[in-house]
């Protein structure tokens, strides 16, 4: 009787012990949870170097996963003629050189070119192009010369931000936008071949960190290759006394007050020169019959939202799916699948501002392509589509079969800068007329 209790006492140690191991090590998985869950703004990056219309830090960040979702398998080769690996293999540090590649830094050339003016820092024989930038050493030398330098300390949650590089003696990894439950970052990395997931809870249990570093870079349009200083900064929104429109002193969406006589939703700089129009296809007087477009009058809406903190915006499972925020006292959900946001309800959200809000919190947390599915959709696009939604919603009927399309945006991005007729042509399959409008205010 003894011995078996003694053996069903080993039993159990083993059982303990091995799940233990398989939880330190990643292959039970680990709940995951985002900034907002412990009340943390991410950091924005004012530059946005490769001029996609994606601030750096998310550039760098979504790059990662890019590389990543490739699947990569891990061995060290050499690449003479690319530097980067082109083949289905990489190490550590590629993490790294694809996620600021498609930021718009090519890590080999400014590691070549820091190493011809530093040589002296950096423990190198024979400078060689096509490897150096792929060796932690080096890279903890490099980001010394180049990047702002950070805390080293987990327990300073909020001071690690998602696109942040972190070193440890002999590895390196990206800083994720999901957290453990202590707020701790995961970190995006590649160590081995059998490594259970390219996302891990590491940072604590990894060892000692020797580096943490933030990307400042300089921005230049890849047209004319000069400075550019139009990247996105939500602190720079203000809203104006007359028409509570959201204004900002560089190029932003401007959801004009669509009064009676007014027959387009324009895009206008601050000077109110080169306007882009959307030709909403009726004419001054039937806009004038018509109270539908009413609706679209949000400048008397009173923003609710000061900051992103307001939102409580947060996930609801560890799939990183289901989210939900308040706004104005009520509770609303959003649902991300692959390149697509949904917010339920959302007409019942009706100030520019608070949209424009809205829409980039969304896009921090996981940014979406645009319809040519190369460049990401911004705030302002976001917020003009969202628009066109709660228009279509107040002309159709209740017993539209379309209506739950517009009561719910649903930011596709083949519906990128789309006006509401094309969006009911869309949904449809026919072209929207007056007939159509009058009709549905007759019901």
């Amino acid at each position: 009787m003894l011995k078996r209790v003694f053996k069903f006492i080993i039993i159990i140690i083993i059982i303990a012990g091995a799940a233990f191991l398989a939880y330190r090590y990643n292959y039970i998985p680990h709940l995951k949870y985002s900034d907002a869950d412990f009340g943390i703004t991410r950091t924005k990056s004012e530059v946005d170097a490769d001029g996609d219309g994606v601030e750096d830090y998310r550039d760098i960040l979504q790059s990662a996963k890019d590389y990543l979702e490739t699947k990569p398998k891990y061995k060290s080769k050499y690449y003479e003629t690319t530097g980067y690996p082109n083949d289905e293999y990489g190490v550590c540090t590629d993490v790294i050189g694809f996620a600021l590649g498609g930021a718009g830094y090519d890590l080999m050339q400014l590691v070549s070119e820091d190493i011809q003016k530093n040589a002296e820092d950096y423990d190198i024989d024979t400078p060689d192009s096509a490897i150096d930038f792929r060796r932690v050493k080096n890279l903890r030398v490099y980001f010394d010369h180049t990047a702002v330098s950070l805390t080293t300390d987990i327990s300073e949650i909020d001071k690690w931000q998602a696109g942040d590089i972190v070193i440890w003696k002999n590895h390196i990894g990206l800083i994720s936008d999901k957290r453990n439950h202590k707020g701790i970052p995961f970190v995006l990395h590649h160590a081995n071949p059998i490594q259970a997931s390219y996302e891990e809870d590491i940072l604590e249990t990894w060892g000692e960190i020797v580096g943490h570093y933030r990307i400042k870079g300089e921005e230049t349009d890849p047209e004319t290759g000069k400075d550019r200083d139009d990247a996105l900064n939500l602190d720079d929104i203000t809203e104006d006394e007359d028409s509570g429109v959201a204004e900002n002193n560089d190029d932003v969406l401007d959801f004009s007050d669509m009064e009676d006589g007014d027959d387009a939703i324009s895009y206008e700089d601050s000077n109110d020169q080169d306007s882009e129009e959307y030709e909403s296809g009726l004419s001054d007087e039937e806009i004038e019959e018509n109270p539908a477009t009413d609706s679209a009058e949000s400048s008397d809406a009173t923003s609710l939202l000061s900051n992103v903190t307001d939102l409580n915006f947060h996930s609801t499972d560890a799939a990183g799916s289901k989210y939900v925020f308040t706004y104005g006292g009520e509770e609303f959900s959003a649902v991300y699948t692959p390149d697509n946001w949904k917010i339920i309800d959302s007409y019942k959200i009706d100030n520019e501002k608070d949209m424009l809000l809205i829409c980039q919190t969304l896009i921090d947390e996981h940014p979406i392509h645009g319809s040519d599915m190369t460049s990401y959709r911004t705030a302002d696009d976001m917020a003009y589509e969202w628009l066109q939604h709660n228009i279509l919603y107040e002309m159709l009927p209740s017993d539209s079969h379309w209506i739950q399309n517009a009561k719910d945006v649903d930011f596709d991005p083949q519906d990128q800068n789309k006006s509401f007729e094309e969006l009911y042509e869309r949904r449809t399959g026919k072209e929207l007329t007056l007939d159509d409008i009058l009709s549905h205010i007759g019901n």
